[in-house]
């Protein structure tokens, strides 16, 4: 549905919710997605998320399991990826997903990434931008005092240090601000 139109702050939370559960307990398995993004959560009719593609998840803090030898350059989708991971491939921590997380949450209120490639800059220029602290515009339209667009403004903040510290307190954020 985020390929098609923004969701209300009522749907994004929901989103935010079932999806940082998701994510809690893969990183309760010792598994962090690295590539969260918008067409990696799947939403069923009845509003409940599936988080797919898997293909980069690192297995431990840190990762392990890889071939030696084997040299990770690049993880991750732009726009959406933490500037830690941006940094160092190798970076495996649930606050990477928190981000992620943040970032599919703005999108879908903002109809836009957080963070977006200027008309004539490249991947690399972009990359730079990021690691050297840009931040966000904030969600103001829907209100400076809207409880949501603070969750997500923390869950995207570029020092993993000012983020939620798991996808549990992430959650436990979204649900009161729903009511549940």
């Amino acid at each position: 549905r985020l390929a098609r139109s923004r969701l209300s702050p009522a749907e994004t939370v929901r989103l935010g919710i079932d999806t940082a559960r998701t994510l809690q307990w893969l990183h309760g398995h010792q598994v962090i997605h690295r590539d969260l993004k918008a067409s990696n959560i799947l939403v069923a009719a009845d509003g409940s998320t599936r988080v797919t593609d898997l293909g980069v998840a690192a297995h431990g803090y840190p990762p392990r399991g890889l071939p030696e030898g084997w040299v990770e350059e690049s993880v991750g989708t732009l726009g959406y990826a933490a500037p830690e991971l941006l940094k160092d491939a190798a970076t495996a921590t649930p606050e990477l997903d928190v981000y992620g997380l943040g970032a599919v949450l703005y999108e879908a209120l903002a109809g836009r990434l957080p963070l977006m490639m200027a008309g004539d800059e490249t991947e690399d220029r972009f990359r730079e931008r990021i690691l050297a602290g840009a931040t966000p515009e904030p969600l103001g339209f829907l209100g400076p005092n809207l409880p949501l667009v603070a969750v997500i403004m923390r869950a995207i903040a570029p020092d993993p240090a000012d983020r939620f510290p798991s996808a549990l307190a992430l959650a436990e954020a979204l649900t009161e601000i729903s009511g549940e």
